[in-house]
């Protein structure tokens, strides 16, 4: 498994990056909290669908949509 501090996009404003600590486990489940320390505020389950990307390499104009 894989973790470290990363940061994502606010849900609320798409405008604010909050650092969190992320946890990628070998199956795929993504979890994320606070710090490393605090209770997971939500967990992902990624397969190979999935697309992870920087967002620093793209613009963004509006919210995230698939």
């Amino acid at each position: 498994s894989y973790s470290g501090y990363c940061e994502k996009l606010s849900v609320k404003s798409h405008r604010n990056w909050k650092r969190r600590w992320f946890t990628l486990s070998d199956s795929g489940e993504l979890k994320y909290s606070e710090d490393e320390s605090k209770k997971v505020k939500s967990t992902l389950q990624l397969t190979n669908r999935s697309v992870i990307f920087d967002a620093r390499d793209v613009r963004l104009s509006g919210p995230l949509t698939t």
